[in-house]
């Protein structure tokens, strides 16, 4: 009788290790990673005068860098140039620990609407575009991904200049599908 309970025990705890390993493991935290993405962008344009004179809208793709440091973490977008191709921009953004939510168990929520600036992105000319996402992050063990549930976006480049919403994601790229330009951190 006492060895059939050790072995139910022994089983039990085997069954557990079993099933919450590949779990566990399948949770990283991002350390030094590139993402590849999307983002669009919909809403109005508005003159010196504060007046609506048009509706804005576009998208394109975009790489983040996102490497840890002390506080949180570092998050460099490179963005193509909107008049020049094959030419890239970095902009170097920071989210801390005080702005991410949740576990790598349960996916995560990155908070950008709690910075001032957003996070931003050159694309050359006159001034940055701002975008404030709320981000879930999924962990898996291939990859992590970003996706937007809520975004607003700001861009100064221009008069008229620009506001409205806008969506973005990123999921984990190889480094050598990023544009060597990006990688010129």
């Amino acid at each position: 009788m006492k060895a059939l309970r050790i072995s139910t025990i022994i089983l039990g705890l085997a069954i557990i290790v079993f099933m919450i390993a590949p779990i566990a493991s399948a949770q990283t935290p991002i350390t030094d990673e590139w993402f590849k993405g999307r983002v669009t962008i919909k809403g109005f344009e508005i003159d010196d005068g504060g007046n609506i004179v048009g509706r804005a809208s576009g998208g394109g793709t975009v790489y983040a860098h996102i490497a840890a440091d002390v506080e949180g973490y570092t998050v460099t977008t490179c963005a193509e140039d909107f008049d020049a191709d094959d030419t890239w921009h970095t902009v170097s953004n920071t989210i801390s620990t005080a702005q991410i939510y949740g576990s790598l168990a349960s996916g995560e929520i990155w908070d950008f609407f709690y910075g001032a600036n957003g996070l931003q992105f050159d694309v050359g000319g006159i001034d940055n575009i701002y975008l404030w996402p709320m981000f879930q992050v999924k962990y898996t063990p291939k990859s992590v991904s970003f996706k937007s549930f809520t975004c607003g976006f700001y861009n100064e480049q221009d008069i008229p200049w620009q506001l409205g919403a806008c969506t973005m994601s990123l999921k984990s790229v190889a480094i050598e599908k990023v544009p060597m330009r990006c990688q010129d951190l």
